[in-house]
C-alpha cells in the first residue's frame, strides 16, 4: 500500500482579484511531523495556513487532512485557529498551552513566537519541540524568521511569489539550497560570478575575477556543467579561513580585511579580493584556532572544493 500522508495539499491556487496569492502548490507532511513554511512577507504563507485552517478557500485544488477533504469545510475537531491577533508573549503562550490542551490533531500557528524577546523566543523554541515530540501532534508553523525555521522544524517548505520552491531538511536547504535564492534566503553566504573552464571527474575550474576557483560538483550536476557556461559559485561564511600568508589550500586568494564585528565567541569579517569580490568570513574569536586581524591587513581567504556549491539559474 502507498504511503498515505497526513496532510495532503494538491495544486491549490488562491486568487483575490487579479492578485494570485497561492500558485499551485503542492505538498505532503506525515503525521507527527513539525513542518515550516518559511518566507518572506506576501510570499502566501500565511494564505496557505488559512486554507489549511478552512479560514478561506482555494480557488482551485484540494487539501486533505487525514484522508477528509476539507474545501469548504472548517476544521473542528483537527486544529486551532492561528493566534494571529494575540498581542504580547504571555498571551501568545496561553495560547498555546489552551490549544494543545485539547490534544487537537494537527496545529497551526502563524509567527506564534514574534511577539516573545530573542531569549525567550529561544528557549520557547526549544519547549515548542519538546511539546510537539511528546504529544506527536502534527505542527505546521508559518515564520519569517530562518533561524526559527531551522530550529523548529523537521522539514521546511520555503515559498517565494506564491509558490513552494524547496521543501527539504533544514540541512538540505542550508549546504544544497537548489537557486540563489534558497542560498540568499537561508542564512549568510558569498558569491562568485564565473565561467566553467575545465571539468573532471567531480571537479570543475572556474575562472573568476579572483582566478581560478576549484569548486567540487553535485552528482546531479556533472552531466550538465558545461565548459564556457556561467555559473555562480556560493560560500558560507564558516567555510572560509582567514591566513596570514597562503597554505596547500586547493583555493588561496590574497584578500584585504574591510570591515569586521566583534561578536563574542566569533568575529565576523568582510574581505575584498581581485575585481572587488567581496567575501563574508566567521572565524572563531576564542581557542586554539583564534587569530585576529585588523583593519586594512592583507589575508588570504582559504577555502576547499567540497565547501564551495555550483549554482545555475
Amino acid at each position: 500500500m502507498a504511503h498515505q500522508p497526513f496532510i495532503e495539499i494538491k495544486n491549490v491556487v488562491k486568487r483575490y482579484g487579479d492578485v494570485t496569492a497561492v500558485n499551485g502548490v503542492s505538498l505532503s507532511i506525515d503525521q507527527g511531523e513539525l513542518f515550516c513554511l518559511l518566507g518572506g512577507s506576501g510570499c502566501g504563507k500565511t494564505t496557505l495556513l488559512r486554507m489549511l485552517a478552512g479560514l478561506e478557500m482555494p480557488n482551485e485544488g484540494s487539501i486533505f487532512i487525514g484522508g477528509q477533504d476539507v474545501t469548504l469545510v472548517r476544521l473542528d475537531g483537527y486544529g486551532e485557529r492561528m493566534p494571529d491577533q494575540l498581542s504580547g508573549g504571555q498571551k501568545q503562550r496561553v495560547a498555546l498551552a489552551r490549544s494543545l490542551a485539547k490534544r487537537p490533531k494537527v496545529l497551526l500557528l502563524d509567527e506564534p513566537l514574534a511577539a516573545l524577546d530573542k531569549k525567550l523566543r529561544q528557549e520557547t523554541q526549544y519547549e515548542l519541540i519538546n511539546i510537539q515530540e511528546t504529544l506527536g501532534t502534527t505542527f505546521v508553523v508559518v515564520t519569517h524568521d530562518q533561524e526559527e525555521a531551522m530550529t523548529l522544524a523537521s522539514r521546511i517548505g520555503v515559498m517565494d511569489a506564491g509558490q513552494l520552491v524547496q521543501v527539504d531538511e533544514p540541512a538540505t536547504l542550508y549546504n544544497a539550497p537548489r537557486s540563489r535564492f534558497i542560498a540568499d534566503f537561508l542564512g549568510t553566504v558569498s558569491f562568485i560570478q564565473g565561467a566553467v573552464k575545465t571539468t573532471k571527474d567531480d571537479i570543475a575550474i572556474i575562472d573568476t575575477a579572483l582566478g581560478s576557483v576549484q569548486v567540487t560538483m553535485a552528482q546531479d550536476q556533472r552531466a550538465s556543467v558545461i565548459p564556457d557556461q556561467q555559473v555562480t559559485i556560493a560560500l558560507r561564511p564558516e567555510k572560509i579561513r582567514l591566513c596570514s600568508a597562503a597554505s596547500e589550500a586547493q583555493n588561496s586568494f590574497p584578500m584585504t580585511v574591510e570591515d569586521k564585528a566583534f561578536l563574542g565567541e566569533r568575529t565576523d569579517y568582510r574581505v575584498k579580493g581581485a575585481g572587488d569580490v567581496l567575501l563574508k568570513v566567521v572565524q572563531p574569536s576564542t581557542g586554539q584556532n583564534a587569530t585576529e586581524f585588523t583593519w586594512e591587513q592583507k589575508v588570504f581567504a582559504e577555502f576547499e572544493a567540497e565547501d564551495t556549491l555550483i549554482l545555475v539559474d
